[in-house]
């Protein structure tokens, strides 16, 4: 069972950092098999500016978007529609080659005949608890190429139980 420690702050309200909850939960007697503390494991994810998004050619429910990553460059990712994105916006991107906390391999590819590089990022699928929509999103262009933990000020972890 993965735990994310924001959560457990919730339920019981304390001063402990990740890294100590993880701890006190293997001194209460359960079994912490990772600890993915998401400022390590989301270095590599930065803050990309939608720069322009068009309907995906063969699937109507995808876009095709174009993202700069200031000093990090450019990628072409493929998204679904599910949720809404704008041009302007700046995104949490994840690198090909990424495995997110959540266990989501990042890859290179295409997605019906669309070349794609990387991943933009929901909360869930970084390992964060949603926040309103559930896409961290900004408009401040100063933050592109930033990391998202930086951004957002993300700092907990996800504990396997």
């Amino acid at each position: 069972m993965r735990i994310q420690t924001e959560w457990l702050r919730e339920l019981a309200p304390n001063d402990l950092n990740a890294r100590q909850m993880a701890e006190l939960l293997t001194r209460l007697g359960f079994e912490v098999e990772e600890a993915a503390f998401l400022d390590d494991v989301l270095a590599e994810v930065r803050m990309g500016l939608v720069t322009d998004k068009q309907p995906h050619p063969d699937a109507p429910d995808m876009f095709v978007c174009q993202l700069d990553l200031g000093e990090h460059g450019q990628r072409q990712i493929v998204c679904a529609s599910a949720h809404p994105i704008e041009i302007g916006w700046l995104v949490p991107v994840a690198p090909p080659g990424l495995d997110l906390p959540t266990g989501i391999p990042i890859r290179e590819g295409r997605f019906r005949g669309v070349e794609s590089a990387g991943m933009i990022c929901m909360d869930r699928e970084l390992g964060v608890l949603p926040r309103g929509s559930g896409l961290q999103y900004s408009t401040d262009v100063s933050l592109k190429g930033v990391p998202v933990c930086d951004a957002f000020n993300i700092g907990d972890a996800l504990i396997e139980v």
